[in-house]
C-alpha cells in the first residue's frame, strides 16, 4: 500500500502502474465527498498499459490519515503536493464530484503543471 507524508498526514494512493517508469499520461484522479481512490480502480486497470494512472485517499477518507477538511482549497493543496512527490512536469487531473471542483482548483493553481481536466459530475459556481 503505497503512501507519501505531506504535512505531517500519511497520504494513501493507487496506482496499478509502474511510478519508477511513467509512459503516456500521468493521470491523477480526485473522488468525491464520502468515496476514495478506489472509486477510480476499474478504470485505471483499463488504462495501466499505456498510461500512469494515480488515485488519491483525500486526507479523512479511505486509508488516508487526518480529518476531512471543509474547503477544496485544503484538498487542492495535497493533490498538487502529491503530484510533486512524483516528479510529475505535466499531468491531468480527473476529478468526480467534490473531486471535480478540487481538479478544477489545481488546474487554476497548478497550470503550469495541470495539461488537461476530466470533471465528472461537478458543479459549476
Amino acid at each position: 500500500m503505497p503512501f507519501c507524508k505531506i504535512d505531517g498526514l500519511q497520504i494513501h494512493y493507487q496506482t496499478p502502474a509502474d511510478l519508477t517508469n511513467p509512459q503516456g499520461q500521468r493521470i491523477l484522479y480526485v473522488h468525491g465527498t464520502g468515496c476514495n481512490g478506489g472509486l477510480w480502480n476499474r478504470h485505471m486497470a483499463e488504462i495501466a498499459e499505456a498510461h500512469t494512472p494515480v488515485a488519491i485517499d483525500l486526507p479523512g477518507h479511505g486509508k488516508s490519515s487526518g480529518a476531512g477538511f471543509r474547503g477544496v482549497a485544503d484538498y487542492t493543496h495535497f493533490v498538487m503536493e502529491l503530484a510533486s512527490s512524483f516528479g510529475w512536469e505535466r499531468y491531468l487531473v480527473a476529478g468526480h464530484s467534490l473531486g471535480g471542483a478540487i481538479a478544477l482548483a489545481t488546474a487554476t493553481y497548478d497550470h503550469t503543471h495541470v495539461s488537461g481536466m476530466l470533471l465528472i459530475d461537478t458543479g459549476a459556481r
